[in-house]
């Protein structure tokens, strides 16, 4: 079964910085970083955001999430951090999938609704990932431009990555950076790939035109899987908090659907593209982080796999 990773702050790759706003990839490629305040759509603009999206490869939504459960994830996210177990984090990644805390963003009516217009269809499922969290002194090399689908299997749209600014997030935070409208030269990839893997490096000639991506408190940024993107940060200033918040079409498939209960049963994270599932690249804590079961809405056990979407068909 082909199997995805989605890899976004993910790989440590070796880049230098040559400037505030500019990032030098291996190949000697100098990409510019624009920073930008994105044009930020409500959450009930169904309609707009699906439109922008499908135009841009990428959106930023608000009004999807509450401050209380925002505040209540990144307390969580201290607790652990002041545990100063070094197990429980690498590459800025925090290996925490599953806490009440998590549930709670996840399981958000408004955050639910923005996907069902991108995906078009209520059958979602929710992908179990993980929690960003960097420190402002810890170094950080930024990300080779790449992209997190398969061209050769996958040559079409087919899913999304997402992630919700739990504080403000920008060039002294670090985060996320994109080339709108990449998505319609995804096919060039295929030169750069075979059909084993997801992670693809932008190793051609092309001028990639970047934004940094400027995000306040609750706002959450989802772009295409074809879109070029990286992860950028200039002179640091703050610590950065994020949640990888994302769906993917449910299946009615029971091996999907038992290893989603699995994961969830065990707490722990699990790479799986198909089910839903996404993870750091071992190693990684092989123990769960969870602290509070998760209490779940009819819909939260829809979007976890516990009732199944298709069970009245």
């Amino acid at each position: 079964m082909f199997q995805v990773r989605l890899f976004f702050s993910l790989m440590f790759i070796p880049l230098a910085l040559v400037g505030q706003n500019y990032i030098q990839s291996p190949n000697g490629n100098q990409y510019e970083i624009e920073m930008k305040d994105p044009v930020v759509h409500d959450s009930s603009d169904h309609v707009e955001i699906r439109n922008f999206f499908q135009r841009n490869g990428y959106v930023v939504v608000d009004n999807v999430s509450e401050k209380k459960d925002r505040d209540g994830l990144v307390a969580f996210i201290d607790k652990i951090m002041n545990r100063k177990s070094s197990s429980t984090r690498r590459l800025g990644f925090l290996d925490l999938y599953h806490d009440d805390q998590l549930a709670q963003l996840r399981q958000n009516p408004k955050l639910y609704g923005v996907f069902t217009s991108i995906f078009g269809t209520e059958k979602l499922w929710v992908v179990f990932d993980r929690v960003i969290h960097q420190l402002v002194d810890e170094y950080e090399s930024p990300l080779n431009p790449h992209v997190d689908q398969n061209p050769v299997v996958h040559p079409h749209f087919f899913n999304v990555q997402a992630m919700l600014a739990l504080r403000d997030m920008n060039e002294g935070t670090g985060t996320l950076a994109l080339v709108p409208r990449s998505h319609q030269f995804f096919h060039e990839y295929k030169e750069w790939s075979d059909s084993h893997v997801g992670f693809v490096e932008h190793c051609g000639k092309r001028k990639l035109s970047f934004i940094g991506v400027r995000l306040k408190e609750g706002q959450l940024v989802i772009w295409d899987s074809r879109t070029t993107h990286c992860r950028f940060r200039g002179s640091p200033l703050s610590n950065r908090y994020a949640a990888l918040l994302t769906f993917t079409k449910a299946e009615n498939n029971q091996e999907l659907i038992d290893l989603r209960l699995k994961a969830f049963k065990e707490g722990v994270g699990v790479n799986h593209h198909q089910a839903g599932l996404r993870a750091t690249a071992k190693p990684r804590l092989e123990i769960s982080l969870r602290e509070t079961q998760e209490d779940l809405t009819p819909l939260g056990r829809k979007l976890y796999g516990l009732e199944n979407w298709f069970v009245s068909e």
